[in-house]
């Protein structure tokens, strides 16, 4: 597991993907979370810009949530009105349910 402030990478990064990966490799602490780091690495296939997205993603997740209940995925109601739905059901590491978005490679 890894935290980081998502808001912060974003504001140092000034949007650019590349640069966001970044400062996310030097980061160690922050209110976000990435259960699985290994994901980003292993993920040749995705582009800096999905990668960056994917950070976004688990940075709306509750850690209270993984602390008392293991849950690892994104419930719909955490997702702000301003997150075009489709960034997230169309990412390559999400799938979308009824309820919630898993975060498919956060299940180690």
């Amino acid at each position: 597991m890894k935290f980081y402030d998502y808001e912060k990478l974003w504001i140092l990064s000034h949007g650019n993907p590349t640069a966001l990966l970044s400062y996310f490799r030097e980061s160690s602490k922050g209110v976000n979370f990435i259960v699985n780091q290994k994901a980003l690495v292993d993920a040749f296939w995705l582009t800096d810009r999905e990668k960056a997205e994917y950070l976004g993603i688990c940075s709306l997740r509750s850690y209270d949530d993984y602390l008392n209940y293991n849950e690892v995925d994104l419930s719909l109601d955490l997702i702000p009105d301003w997150v075009p739905l489709s960034v997230i059901k169309n990412h390559p590491l999400t799938k979308p349910t009824n309820s919630k978005i898993i975060l498919l490679k956060e299940h180690i």
